[in-house]
């Protein structure tokens, strides 16, 4: 499953979005960062709360993100070393319509967990 983050997250959480998939059978989560205007810390722990409840089900979750601000923001958290990252791909980034859900832009596709 892959999850577009925006600015103004709020229901449904990352997190949540994470033990729903899981629910589904979903095993691998990417959530893909370029949208963002700014990591923030609420984003980050958000991620965080993600990766924690992918983990304890046997799941895993990683980040799509080529924008250099925001790979600079998970290297001096030290994030970087803790979620897989993938590079987003210029295709990946318009081949879907993406459907809003609240603040966030959810679209279902095949990914490949654990890229690093």
């Amino acid at each position: 499953m892959t999850v577009t983050l925006l600015d103004s997250m709020s229901d449904p959480s990352p997190a949540a979005l994470v033990s729903e998939g899981l629910v589904a059978g979903e095993r691998c989560f990417s959530f893909a960062l370029d949208a963002l205007t700014t990591l923030d810390a609420r984003t980050l722990a958000a991620l965080i709360s993600a990766l924690r409840v992918a983990r304890e089900r046997g799941g895993d979750v990683e980040l799509s993100v080529s924008r250099h601000d925001l790979l600079r923001t998970l290297a001096v958290t030290g994030l970087d070393r803790v979620f897989s990252i993938a590079p987003a791909a210029a295709a990946d980034r318009t081949a879907h319509t993406p459907v809003k859900r609240r603040a966030l832009v959810r679209t279902v596709a095949a990914t490949a967990c654990g890229r690093t």
